[in-house]
């Protein structure tokens, strides 16, 4: 089967298949996609780490299962969900642990390209604390962005995939956990962005010129 036998009447904004515990965040990375012998160049549009939605120059069949490569982070099986037009989604297959950490990196390091946003990472040694499902664990943050921040727990504790970060003098920060290695987390902040830095100010001194560049 081709990605041309999926239903064509789902839209790109929502995907069918689409998981929400899977928040998607824009990129403009580009990338290729492997489709048998061919490759095809495509730009990812956006990422979670559930898949991605790409936008491809190709009028011709593709396979349903496909090779995504992102240069600088390898390769991605992926399975096509849905394709309209020039746009197409794709659904990650195998380790969900290397996907999230592609999101991370994505999205703190992207590409240099026009359309890309660059969240510089600031180094901290802040004291916080995860709250979760009614638990809650202390922690170290170590670097800190608009996006997101790593931290380092003080003691090894079960974390559900959605918490919230505390950290004195700033308040509490809704984050989904999307890489665990150790006691170390990456948490993405669920916040926009530009919110984060208005909350942060000078603790993320290159922030605001991004922004409003």
């Amino acid at each position: 089967m081709t990605a041309q036998d999926i239903d064509g009447d789902v839209t790109p904004s929502e995907p069918q298949g689409e998981k929400q515990e899977d928040p998607r965040r824009s990129v403009y990375v580009a990338a290729r996609l492997t489709s048998g012998e061919d490759t095809i160049d495509c730009q990812i549009l956006n990422i979670s780490t559930g898949g991605a939605k790409l936008r491809i120059k190709h009028a011709g069949e593709i396979d349903a299962e496909v090779v995504l490569t992102i240069e600088s982070h390898g390769t991605f099986p992926a399975r096509v969900a849905w394709r309209k037009g020039d746009q197409m989604g794709l659904e990650f297959l195998g380790d969900r642990a290397r996907a999230a950490r592609l999101v991370w990196d994505l999205l703190e390091n992207p590409d240099v390209e026009k359309e890309s946003r660059r969240f510089t990472r600031t180094r901290v040694l802040w004291s916080g604390r995860l709250h979760a499902s009614g638990r809650a664990a202390d922690c170290r943050v170590l670097n800190i962005s608009a996006f997101g921040a790593r931290v380092r727990l003080v003691e090894p504790t079960v974390i559900d995939s959605r918490v919230t970060l505390r950290i004195e003098r700033f308040g509490e920060f809704p984050s989904d956990v999307v890489w665990k290695d150790g006691e170390f987390l990456g948490i993405s902040f669920r916040d926009d962005p530009e919110d984060i830095v208005q909350i942060f100010g000078e603790a993320l001194p290159n922030a605001r010129d991004q922004f409003e560049t």
